[in-house]
């Protein structure tokens, strides 16, 4: 026989509601973060498809980053390790990382965009 506990009930309950209270400002910060960057993303497909040109640069686009990486990214060449040995530090390892990947990954999806035209 199956006993119906009311406290046990409760108890779950409150349990999901903490929950629910805990993960509804990250949802929130996560669902606006995809927004922005879907909106970024409409705007430099806007951009590029105005200027259909832009993609005769992007040659020097990509020596330009090779620059960058070979004059500020002393770290980079460490690969893998990198991440280990920064693992303490995530701030610094996530904002160096997205700053540096923002740069390549908007050359890259015009570049790719492009070639599929």
């Amino acid at each position: 026989m199956v006993r119906w506990d009311v406290r046990e009930h409760i108890s779950l309950v409150w349990f999901v509601l903490r929950w629910l209270v805990m993960v509804t400002p990250v949802a929130m910060l996560i669902g606006s973060s995809v927004a922005f960057f879907l909106w970024l993303l409409a705007e430099a497909t806007q951009g590029r498809l105005a200027h259909p040109d832009l993609v005769y640069l992007l040659p020097f686009a990509g020596v330009a980053i090779v620059m960058i990486y070979h004059h500020y990214g002393d770290t980079a060449s460490a690969g893998n390790n990198l991440v280990m040995e920064q693992i303490n530090h995530p701030f610094v390892w996530w904002f160096s990382r997205a700053r540096g990947n923002g740069c390549t990954d908007g050359w890259q999806y015009c570049s790719g965009v492009c070639r599929a035209i």
